[in-house]
């Protein structure tokens, strides 16, 4: 594996949102790559971005686990490795991707990745928008109707 260079060593940000428990975490590496973490106990989230493969082994290496993965890329295959879901786990995740795109995605080796690992996938192609609501002691997606 290689290793990501020191000068693209992730910054991370936190803040809190006193009334939602909510920690956020922006890990911004030198590429302008911006990935965002999330955790609002006992919940995390990973949306990815434009993360590319040397970022995703970095996270897997460092930031495992999270219920919910925004799925990188679109779902194309320069995102979302075997090391990132192996070591997330995402019991769901989202693609935001256009109906009917010209690049074919998402891509169908991510979309087998994620069905191997039991992740519940939704897609806004075929779902529409996808809000996720939080209980404290799960998470509950709800799609809305494609326009």
């Amino acid at each position: 594996m290689d290793a990501i260079p020191s000068a693209a060593a992730p910054q991370v940000f936190p803040t809190k949102a006193p009334r939602q428990r909510m920690l956020w975490a922006a890990l911004a590496y030198s590429s302008g790559i911006v990935v965002g973490v999330y955790a609002c106990a006992p919940f995390w989230f990973l949306l990815e971005g434009d993360a590319e493969k040397k970022v995703e082994r970095h996270i897997a290496l460092n930031h495992p686990g999270a219920n919910l993965l925004k799925v990188g890329h679109h779902g194309s295959a320069k995102a979302t490795t075997p090391e990132l879901v192996s070591a997330v786990k995402p019991a769901f995740a989202v693609i935001s991707v256009g109906s009917g795109n010209s690049f074919g995605l998402p891509r169908r080796e991510i979309l087998g990745r994620l069905a191997d690992a039991g992740t519940r996938v939704y897609r806004t192609d075929l779902d529409g928008a996808v809000t996720f609501y939080l209980d404290g002691h799960s998470v509950t997606a709800s799609v809305g109707a494609r326009q």
